[in-house]
């Protein structure tokens, strides 16, 4: 037989706490293992409940595990002494079909009735009213694996204890050594002591407290009823635990110094503070006016004008400060925190003082004056605003360097010739050639090819060969022709700007009868933003071969600082700067304020342009337009370019170098001989 240890708890804690009142709910559990056998009586024994099992004669009687119980063959549950009233049975079964017998004939004795649901394996019998025993008669075989008895216990009485600490609350500091609070009482028991929080402090089995850290905890001790006294429950105190309290620094910090950065900022040095008691943390104050001395026992939160240091810091600094202010500044070290913290505020408190400064304002450069062009010694000269407060100014100059030019070329080396026809071929990579089949013609005969043997045959329309995608704008192209027999037909070379093809050029059969190099410049015909190459044929009459095709493109231009930059001037008054001996170019120029301190964020950016000039060999088809920040003028032979200050930026003469200009975004006049024409560069 084995029972429940919720029933034992139960009363123990009706013992502990009454000394004559309500009744309180328990369980009480029985395993159906064999009881004590008399004939055909099986008796179990709890320490609240009697159970009886009568039933006819069987030698299997006493091996029954679990029970097995018939119809006509009763069991009697019934309460002992420390039991009120039976409240319910919870009969738990091998299945739901022996759990469904158990509701047959069921009575109570001591007053009220019983009621059987069945749910599951189990069968739960209510009792209303009271009952002191509960009969079952079940309707059929089952068989019972457990039971459980719930009642109201019998009333139980004791004589309250008397006891008392020696102090209802205990204030320590951490680093106090273990203490005992004496606890009294009359209840003879055994004492449970317990502490709510152990982080702070552990309490053993006879009282004695050990303190772990700072905070609170409630000291406890429980007593079990003693057979005369009822149980003492939940006897506590309260500790509180706080840091040790340190004595005042013995000296203050030394060498206090406050200096400016800026207009908004200033540092505070010291060196930390010796002696015999060394401060934990240092607490510095700013303030436009006079500066109040910190109070014992009230801690000073850090803010934009009060900062707190821990020791070995030795520096403060102070930002967001007016400008043009001047600020105070004092030090105080202290030992402990919170409610206990010490300043040290007799003797003197170092002190000290700085101003912010005026901030300087950034200057404004203006357009460059003096610009000359077309000569071995280009020069132009930069020019600013003045800045208050300003004594001198750092000028940065920059230019535009042209990217470099790198060169691709085909020239039909990875062809296998299979007489004049193509046995195999391998292109550069990203190349495609219609001429993959075996039909297709190469010519390897002398004469008939660029450098090396073979050259490529267009012998149809539709005949074509296309370059690879460029990652920046192809500037020129170039390649080895020759017509085998035939004038009349052309090649088309077009160009792809990653939307649209463009025709850059027709080369007619005709105007490849005597072999040679034929180029092509994309800038100088106005296409700038050409990625890729397409060649292709228009049959009427006669061959073309085609060896040698080269295709040169450049990466964008960098901007890069010209020799001497920056440039330091002297003087707030100083408000320009000549520049000379420049090459042909774009250049820009920003300034900085300085006052010997401090100086200025860059100002706007103005730019300049040298010697720029392109070569016109047939003034027709005048044409003016932008591309990628480039200005293409064609048709023409002399132009200048202005800015909307009415500034020349750049003046283009006839036999010069052939190039465009590249711009910074904003909105130009262009003068031709014939037209004044606005653009804007995006």
């Amino acid at each position: 037989m084995k029972t429940n240890n919720k029933f034992f708890k139960i009363v123990l804690t009706l013992v502990f706490i009454l000394i004559s009142g309500p009744t309180w709910s328990a369980t009480e559990t029985l395993s159906c293992t064999a009881g004590t056998i008399a004939g055909t009586t099986m008796t179990f024994n709890t320490a609240n409940f009697t159970f009886v099992h009568a039933k006819a004669t069987d030698t299997n009687f006493a091996s029954y595990t679990p029970w097995r119980v018939y119809t006509n063959n009763t069991v009697t549950i019934t309460a002992g002494s420390g039991v009120s009233t039976i409240t319910s049975i919870v009969i738990y079964t091998a299945s739901s079909i022996y759990a469904n017998a158990i509701n047959g004939i069921i009575s109570v004795t001591g007053g009220g009735s019983a009621s059987a649901v069945v749910s599951g394996n189990n069968c739960t019998i209510t009792i209303t009213g009271t009952a002191t025993a509960v009969v079952i008669d079940p309707t059929a075989q089952t068989r019972w694996n457990s039971i459980d008895m719930n009642y109201t216990a019998a009333s139980v009485s004791c004589t309250p204890p008397s006891f008392s600490f020696a102090s209802s609350s205990v204030s320590k500091l951490s680093n106090d050594a273990p203490f005992t609070n004496v606890f009294t009482t009359n209840n003879a028991s055994t004492k449970a002591w317990s502490s709510s929080n152990e982080a702070v402090a552990t309490v053993d089995a006879t009282g004695q407290v050990t303190i772990h850290g700072v905070g609170a905890a409630d000291i406890k001790v429980n007593q079990a009823a003693d057979g005369t006294f009822c149980a003492v429950v939940d006897a506590t105190y309260s500790l509180s635990v706080t840091a040790p309290v340190t004595p005042e620094p013995t000296n203050h910090a030394t060498s206090f110094v406050a200096t400016t950065n800026t207009s908004s900022e200033i540092t505070v040095l010291w060196t930390d503070a010796t002696g015999g008691q060394l401060p934990t943390g240092y607490l510095v104050k700013a303030s436009k006016s006079a500066i109040n001395a910190p109070v014992d026992g009230s801690a000073e939160a850090d803010a934009s004008l009060v900062m707190n240091f821990s020791q070995g810091a030795e520096m403060a600094v102070f930002t967001g400060l007016s400008a043009a202010s001047n600020y105070n500044f004092s030090i105080w070290p202290y030992t402990n925190s919170g409610a206990s913290i010490d300043y040290k505020t007799d003797g003197v408190a170092p002190t000290d003082n700085a101003a912010t400064v005026t901030p300087l304002l950034i200057p404004v450069a203006t357009d460059a004056t003096d610009v000359t062009h077309l000569s071995s010694n280009n020069t132009f000269t930069a020019n600013w605003q003045a800045v208050v407060g300003a004594t001198g100014y750092v000028l940065d100059v920059s230019q535009d360097v042209a990217g470099a030019t790198s060169t691709e070329k085909e020239s039909f080396d990875g062809v296998t010739p299979n007489g004049n026809l193509i046995g195999s071929a391998t292109y550069q990579s990203g190349w495609y050639v219609l001429s993959q089949s075996a039909t297709r013609q190469i010519y390897t005969s002398t004469g008939n090819y660029g450098t090396a043997a073979p050259s490529f045959a267009f012998t149809t329309t539709g005949d074509y060969i296309q370059t690879k995608i460029y990652p920046s704008p192809i500037t020129s192209i170039s390649f080895w022709a020759k017509q085998q027999t035939g004038s009349t037909s052309s090649t088309s070379i077009l160009g792809f700007n990653g939307s649209t093809w463009a025709t850059i050029a027709i080369l007619s059969n005709a105007d490849a009868a005597t072999a040679g190099i034929k180029t092509y410049d994309l800038v100088a015909l106005g296409y700038v933003d050409i990625t890729q190459i397409l060649l292709t044929y228009t049959k009427v009459a006669g061959n073309l071969s085609l060896d040698d095709i080269s295709i040169t493109y450049s990466s964008a231009p960098s901007i890069v600082p010209i020799s001497g930059s920056p440039f330091a001037i002297s003087g707030g008054n100083t408000l320009s700067k000549v520049l000379t001996g420049l090459n042909a170019g774009t250049y820009y120029y920003t300034v900085k304020a300085t006052d010997g301190i401090f100086t200025t964020e860059s100002s706007n950016e103005k730019s300049v342009v040298l010697d720029y000039a392109v070569n016109i060999d047939s003034p027709i088809n005048e044409k003016i337009y932008v591309v990628n920040g480039q200005l293409i003028v064609s048709g023409v032979s002399a132009y200048n370019v202005f800015n909307m200050q009415g500034v020349e930026v750049a003046k283009v003469s006839a036999n010069h170098s052939t190039k465009p200009i590249l711009l910074r975004s904003g909105v130009y006049i262009v003068k031709t001989k014939n037209d004044v024409r606005k653009i804007m560069v995006k």
